[in-house]
This record gives C-alpha cells, sequence and structure tokens, in this order.
C-alpha cells in the first residue's frame, strides 16, 4: 500500500491516522536518519525526470525527504520547496519526480537527505545521497500544438485570436527561428499546405475564415489571426504545426524526422483572449496528444503582445 507522507508539501509524519497511512505516527527518535540511496530513471531528458530512494522504507521514521536538483552551470537548485516535487511510497521504496520546464538545457545534479521530524528534541537529517546526474536536452518533435486550457489544465471551449506562432532553436526566443514573421527562412504558409515544404498547419475548429494557417504567414492582427469565437467544443479548440520530412514532400529541408529541428521555446502573438484565459503548448512525436505529448506548461493569456514560453 502506498504511504502519504506530505499533503500540500507538510509532512504527515507524527501523524499516525488509519491503518498508519500517514506515515510513522512514531513517538519520536535521536538517532540518524538512514542516508538515502538514490538512482534516476533517466539519464537524459527534455522535461522532468524521476529518482528512486530505494531504502526509504528502512529510514528510522517514515519522514520528509529534502530534494535538491541543481543546475551545474550557476548551481541554481530548481526544487528548493517541497511542493516542486512529488513522492509516491510503494513497499518501502520512494519514487520522487520533478517538473523542470522552466529551466535551462545542460547538466543537473541531484542528491537527497532524509529528515526524521518524528526526532526528539530536533528534527534529523540524513547525510547526503549518492549524487546522480542527468542532461536536459531541448525537445524536438514533429507536431506542436497549442490549445486553450483552464487554469487546471483542462480543455477551454474560450475563444482566442493567434496571429503569430514562432518556433526557436534556444531558450528565451533565442536562436534560429524556424516559424513566423520575420522567420530565419523567410518562408510563409499561404495556405494550409501551401507556402513552405517542411511543414502543415492544421486545426480542431476555426471560426469563418480566420484559418489556423494564418498563424504562420507573414502578418500579425486580428485581420489575419486563427480565431475561435463560437466554438462549442473544447477539445477542438487548438491549432498545431506538423514538420514534413522528405518522405512525404521531396523538397521538404528535413531530410528525415531525425532532422527535425530542436525548438528550446515557442513565441506567441494573442491579439484578443476573449474569454479565454490560459494557453498551453505541447509537443509530440505522434500526434495524438493522448498522453505521450510533452507540455511547455500553462501561460497565462495577454493580449496583443507576444509572450514566450520555454521548452
Amino acid at each position: 500500500m502506498a504511504v502519504i507522507t506530505k499533503i500540500g508539501g507538510v509532512a504527515t509524519s507524527g501523524t499516525s491516522g488509519v491503518n498508519n497511512i500517514f506515515g510513522s505516527g512514531g513517538g519520536g527518535s535521536s538517532s540518524a536518519t538512514t542516508t538515502p540511496t538514490i538512482s534516476i530513471l533517466n539519464s537524459t531528458t527534455f522535461g522532468g525526470n524521476s529518482i528512486f530512494v530505494s531504502n526509504y522504507g528502512a529510514s528510522t521514521n517514515y519522514g520528509q525527504l529534502r530534494l535538491e536538483v541543481v543546475q551545474d552551470t550557476g548551481g541554481v537548485n530548481i526544487t528548493p520547496d517541497p511542493n516542486d516535487f512529488t513522492l509516491e511510497i510503494v513497499s518501502g521504496i520512494a519514487l520522487v519526480s520533478w517538473e523542470d520546464s522552466s529551466s535551462y538545457a545542460g547538466g543537473y545534479s541531484v542528491n537527497v537527505y532524509m529528515v526524521d521530524m518524528d526526532s526528539n528534541p530536533a528534527e534529523i537529517t540524513s547525510a547526503i545521497s549518492n549524487t546522480v546526474t542527468y542532461t536536459k536536452t531541448v525537445p524536438k518533435f514533429k507536431y506542436y500544438r497549442l490549445r486553450v486550457v483552464a487554469s487546471n489544465g483542462a480543455a477551454s471551449k474560450s475563444s482566442i485570436a493567434v496571429s503569430d506562432i514562432q518556433l526557436f532553436a534556444s531558450p528565451n526566443a533565442q536562436g534560429t527561428q524556424y516559424t513566423g514573421v520575420n522567420n530565419s527562412y523567410s518562408e510563409y504558409l499561404s495556405d494550409y499546405s501551401t507556402g513552405r515544404d517542411d511543414m502543415i498547419a492544421s486545426d480542431g475548429y476555426n471560426y469563418s475564415s480566420y484559418d489556423g494557417w494564418k498563424a504562420f504567414n507573414n502578418s500579425v492582427g486580428i485581420g489575419s489571426a486563427w480565431w475561435t469565437i463560437i466554438n462549442n467544443t473544447a477539445a477542438n479548440n487548438w491549432i498545431q504545426l506538423e514538420w514534413i520530412d522528405q518522405t512525404q514532400n521531396s523538397n521538404s529541408r528535413w531530410a528525415t524526422a531525425a532532422d527535425f529541428p530542436p525548438v528550446g521555446s515557442v513565441r506567441v502573438r494573442t491579439e484578443t483572449n476573449g474569454d479565454a484565459s490560459y494557453m498551453e503548448v505541447m509537443g509530440s512525436d505522434t500526434g495524438a496528444f493522448s498522453g505521450e505529448e510533452h507540455s511547455f506548461g500553462l501561460t497565462a493569456i495577454s493580449e496583443a503582445t507576444y509572450q514566450t514560453i520555454n521548452a
């Protein structure tokens, strides 16, 4: 049975609950807690990551973990708060997971401390774990989709008008610009599949002549936007870019799917958000968007301006 070790970032150790579901329920200890032994699930990733703490059940009392995921360049800890990661305990093994969509590509070092919250007269922190490392890479997908969402991430039918979507090689709209106004190739769509040999556009819904491909032409403004007013189906409230390789169009600049470019950030111009409050950018290799996709995160919408979303 899984053990709940914290609620809202607050350790539950010391509160026994029913069948010890809220941790140890112990009465305190003065002995040092076990030094955690950790292993990482992915040595290379473009999103979050996870580690196993294999000896979590050997600790003096079930307690809180302190996770340190530190960027090699700059030494920034991206998990300074317990709310920055999730913790699940099964059969004495802890699975610790975190997201790092706002951090940069590069190397990261991971360490864990075990904290005995029940110790008396003060909590006891273990020695540091063995160090594991991983590399965050810039993602490369075949499909990039922007959808309208509510604050909880659920699909929303609220209207939006997007006039420009720019994909960049690096975070913060830096590096090669692959799409959108003033892109590095000076190539623009004039229909869903006309004007560029390396991409096509699609959408789940558009109002009247406010087609999705207009977010990839060479113009901004409400008259040249993808607009979704009078949309009654939340699941259809999306716009998408699909890269095309030479197996689909012999004139494409991408010979194979392996040549699709890395995208470190997406810059979006919203003309009006109507009644929409958030948008989400996602990437997928299959185009299914049924759980296999990577989310670039939710972004609160600002009107008549560009907003940059890092991978």
